[in-house]
């Protein structure tokens, strides 16, 4: 039943699960409304603020970040990605940030997986690199 209404998915291996799209949905419409929603939004506008930049909290969902919160600087060209975006983890700060913070074997195995897509002309598209 769980399957079915898309709160699990198969694992790629088949005898397992995962976290599936509608479990996702869930847990961000919760993490994005009531109070904690405030404070944390309080905290990255303030953080803005200080240093001048967009700041964004997200998290790493499959091969892709995620975003929950944004909040953005005040530039007259901004770059807008909605709460709940999925982008490519390779070609942005914080999904290179979540692969620093990997062990490197399973860093390893992980950018061996990804299909390094280049996005822009700066898109770092090499394993190695």
């Amino acid at each position: 039943q769980l399957l079915a209404i898309g709160f699990l998915a198969r694992d790629v291996d088949e005898r397992s699960f995962t976290t599936g799209p509608a479990l996702r949905r869930l847990a961000i419409d919760t993490l994005n409304h009531g109070v904690v929603r405030g404070l944390r939004h309080e905290v990255l506008s303030a953080l803005v603020r200080q240093v001048g930049e967009t700041c964004n909290l997200t998290t790493l969902d499959g091969a892709q970040v995620l975003y929950l919160d944004r909040v953005e600087a005040q530039w007259p060209l901004r770059l807008t990605l909605d709460v709940g975006s999925h982008v490519p983890l390779h070609c942005t700060a914080s999904g290179k940030l979540f692969l620093s913070q990997m062990p490197a074997k399973a860093r390893d195995a992980f950018i061996g997986g990804l299909p390094l897509e280049r996005m822009t002309p700066n898109t770092i598209t090499s394993a190695d690199a």
